[in-house]
C-alpha cells in the first residue's frame, strides 16, 4: 500500500511510563530512527505535553457550558472545581455532575438558566477530593439493572459485545430482552461507550472502571459475583471458540482470587493447569509459572496430591520445566525430589 501522507498519533499517561517501561525505549528507538532520516524522509517526530488546564480555560468551559455570557458569573463555582480538579477536564465534568445531582447546580425553569445559588464553602462540601468517590456516587444512582450491568463489566478486562454481556446479566436474573436497554440507559449516562467499528462496548474512561469494580466491596458478595461470572465465561469458552482463550484467563484470575470455599480445588486446578499450558503456548513463561504454581496450591488444598497420581506428575514435571526456565533453580530440585521419593515408575 502506498500513502502520501499519514499522521500517526499516539497517547499514553507519562506518570505511569518510566524509563524502564517498554513503550519509552520503543518511543526513544522510533525518535532515534527518525531524527537520523528525517532530513531525508521529512518524517518528523514530535512529543506534545498535555496537562491540565488553567483557571482561566476551567471558567471559559464552565459559562459555555451553563450558558453564561461571562466567566465571571461562574467564579465562585470555577473556584471550587479547579481546587478539586486541578484543571483535569475529564474530572471538571464530573464534578459538575455530582453538583447537578445534588441540585447545587440547577436549571431554573422561571428564569430558564443555570444557576447556583450557595456558597463557596458549601460547594466545596458537596464535591468529594477522590473524583472514584463522584463517579461512585452517579453509578450508585443508576437503576439497579443498569448498575448491575456495569459492574459486571468491570470485571471483563476486554471490551464486551451484546452477546456476552446478555449471557452473563442472565446469570444475575435480568432478562436478555432487557440488556439492550440497559446498555442505552448506560451510555446515554456517559458511563460506557458503543465502539460502532467493532460492535462493542467499552467503559467511557478508565476510572469509571476503576469505580463500577469498586462498587460491590472485596467480600462474600463479591466473591459470589465473580464465580457466577467465572462459570459463566468458562461455558462460553468449551462452547464458543472466539471467547475461549481470554475466558479462560480471566475465570481463572478470578476464581484465584476467591475464597477456597466457593469453588472446588481439583476443578481449579485443573482449570489453572489448562491455562498454564495456554500461557506455555504463547511462550508466557512467567504467567504459566503463575498459574502452576496457583494449581499446586488448589492440589494441595484438595487432599488429592499423589491421589490422582497421574496429575500431579503432569503437574509437577510441567512446574519443574517452569522453575528451571525463569531460575527459580531451587524450587525445580524441591519439585523434582517431590517426584522422585513419590513416583512409581
Amino acid at each position: 500500500i502506498e500513502m502520501d501522507n499519514m499522521l500517526f498519533i499516539g497517547a499514553y499517561r507519562s506518570n505511569e511510563v518510566n524509563e524502564n517501561h517498554s513503550f519509552h525505549q520503543v518511543m526513544n528507538e522510533v525518535e532515534k530512527v527518525r531524527c537520523k532520516d528525517a532530513a531525508r524522509d521529512n518524517i518528523p517526530v514530535s512529543r506534545i505535553d498535555l496537562f491540565g488546564l488553567c483557571l482561566d480555560d476551567i471558567g471559559e468551559f464552565l459559562s459555555d457550558t451553563l450558558g453564561k455570557d461571562s466567566p465571571s458569573e461562574v467564579a465562585t463555582l470555577t473556584e471550587v472545581i479547579f481546587k478539586k480538579t486541578l484543571g483535569n477536564i475529564f474530572f471538571v465534568k464530573q464534578a459538575l455532575e455530582e453538583l447537578v445531582r445534588k441540585n447545587a447546580v440547577f436549571y431554573d425553569t422561571i428564569m430558564f438558566s443555570w444557576e447556583y445559588n450557595v456558597s463557596t464553602v458549601q460547594l466545596d462540601n458537596y464535591i468529594s477530593d477522590d473524583v472514584i468517590d463522584v463517579i461512585k456516587s452517579k453509578i450508585t444512582g443508576l437503576p439497579t439493572e443498569v448498575r448491575m450491568l456495569v459492574v459486571i463489566m468491570s470485571f471483563i478486562p476486554n471490551n464486551a459485545n451484546m452477546s456476552l454481556m446478555k449471557t452473563l446479566l442472565e446469570g444475575e436474573g435480568v432478562r436478555t430482552t432487557k440488556v439492550e436497554k440497559l446498555i442505552s440507559v448506560a451510555i446515554n449516562n456517559g458511563i460506557i461507550l458503543h465502539l460502532s467499528e467493532v460492535d462493542r462496548y467499552a467503559f467511557a474512561h478508565d476510572k469509571i472502571r476503576e469505580a463500577s469494580y469498586d462498587i460491590i466491596p472485596k467480600g462474600k458478595q463479591r466473591d459470589e459475583l465473580l464465580v457466577r461470572i467465572s462459570n459463566a465465561l468458562i461455558d462460553l469458552a468449551n462452547t464458543d471458540n472466539t471467547n475461549r482463550e481470554w475466558g479462560l484467563f480471566v475465570a481463572a484470575d478470578h476464581l484465584n482470587s476467591v475464597v477456597p470455599e466457593l469453588v472446588p480445588r481439583m476443578e481449579l486446578a485443573r482449570l489453572n493447569l489448562r491455562v498454564a499450558k495456554m500461557n506455555l503456548a504463547k511462550g508466557a513463561m512467567i504467567g504459566a509459572n503463575v498459574n502452576l504454581n496457583d494449581c499446586l496450591t488448589c492440589l494441595n488444598q484438595s487432599g488429592e496430591k499423589w491421589k490422582d497420581y497421574d496429575f500431579t506428575l503432569n503437574l509437577l514435571n510441567e512446574l519443574m520445566e517452569s522453575e528451571y526456565s525463569i531460575g527459580k533453580f531451587e524450587m525445580a530440585f524441591m519439585h523434582l525430589e517431590d517426584v522422585l521419593e513419590n513416583a512409581t515408575s
